[in-house]
């Protein structure tokens, strides 16, 4: 099928009403009972099915951009505002939606890292939550608070790389879904 707005004879930027004028303009120039003969209406019917398959894909091609244009944008917090508002989530035991809201931040430090370990940590995904924690821990060596956590976080790894723990974790990733 050749492009819908080069069968209308429209820009690809048209909008919806201009999309829509072109449309209607070109059937009232090839619709089949203003034709006079019966190779002619036969002609005009093919062109008005092509016209109206355009018409349906253009205007679809179109409200998808508009849609898009107008689609709000994935809000990005401040620093300080992502770590209180992940860290309000996570006293709520709101593990994923803590981790989404870190994950929309631009910027990173050791609470961020030390946050996003304790989400991950609530998810069952300590290997995760071992690595954040470390991040958290070279950024501020000597937070102690950052140092148990990583640790614990490692423990609980390990724990989970040994048979039974893969399967306690299965059983628990089954049971939560």
């Amino acid at each position: 099928m050749q492009n819908p707005f080069i069968t209308l004879g429209v820009p690809e930027t048209a909008t919806e009403q201009q999309v829509h004028l072109a449309y209607r303009r070109l059937v009232k120039e090839c619709h089949p009972d203003i034709q006079p003969g019966e190779a002619e209406k036969e002609s005009a019917q093919a062109r008005l099915i092509a016209l109206n398959l355009a018409y349906e894909e253009a205007l679809r091609r179109t409200s998808v951009k508009a849609s898009a244009a107008h689609a709000p944008s994935p809000r990005i917090y401040s620093l300080v505002d992502t770590n209180r508002l992940a860290a309000r989530l996570l006293r709520q035991k709101m593990f994923d939606s803590a981790l989404r809201v870190l994950e929309r931040c631009g910027e990173a430090d050791e609470t961020w890292h030390f946050l996003r370990g304790q989400a991950l940590v609530g998810l069952g995904r300590p290997q995760e939550a071992h690595d954040s924690f470390r991040r958290a821990v070279r950024l501020c060596p000597d937070n102690n608070e950052y140092r148990r956590a990583a640790l614990s976080a490692f423990t609980a790894a390990k724990k989970q790389q040994r048979p039974l723990g893969r399967v306690g974790a299965w059983a628990k990733n089954v049971l939560h879904k």
